[in-house]
Formats: structure tokens, sequence, C-alpha cells
């Protein structure tokens, strides 16, 4: 029997695709919903065993401490000694070759 004479399949009923559609508009909605949900929301990802935690932060709640100086108060005084490149170590001495065994002479 050819391809062509197979007949057409018939159309679902409306009621099917109603159900589909209803279906179909409820998925969408809940991954919407969820998704909205989730960004108004506190994420937290907790991992068992050593695993990591996010959350947001506002980073209006967080004000930085005043920079303190490390160094020397006076811009102008320098400690040398900080400023010198550190000695390079000495090399390590070659060991000196093992000398070849004399071959012993023939009888």
């Amino acid at each position: 029997m050819p391809i062509t004479d197979i007949p057409a399949s018939r159309r679902p009923p409306v009621s099917r695709l109603a159900a589909g559609v209803a279906v179909s508009l409820l998925l969408h909605g809940a991954a919407v919903g969820g998704l909205l949900l989730w960004q108004a929301g506190e994420p937290e990802l907790e991992l068992g065993h050593g695993g990591m935690q996010a959350s947001w932060i506002e980073l209006g709640e967080f004000t930085l401490p005043p920079a303190v100086p490390e160094g020397p108060a006076d811009p102008d005084v320098f400690d040398l000694a900080a400023l010198e490149p550190e000695p390079d170590p000495e090399p390590e001495p070659e060991p000196e070759p093992e000398p070849e065994p004399e071959p012993e002479p023939e009888p």
C-alpha cells in the first residue's frame, strides 16, 4: 500500500485541545510565578558536606573602616632596609666527580 493511500488522521476533539491549552497555561503560570517569588525572596542555597550558602546582600548595609596608613606618617622618611632587595642565596657547590678506577694490567 503506497503512503498516499493512508487516510488522514482525525482532528482531535475540541475538549482535548482545550484541556491541552489549559494545562500549558497552568504550567507556564507556575514557572513565571515561581521565578517572580524567587527573585523577591531571600534565596539561600545550602549544600551539605562542605557545600556553599548564598544570600542577597544590600551593599548599603556595610561600611568600610577608614584606611590606616601602614608606613610612617612623614612621606619623606623611608626605611632603607625595607627598600634593599634580599641577597641572592649562595649556589650549592657541585659534587666532585668520582675518579674512574684504573684498569688492571694484564700479566
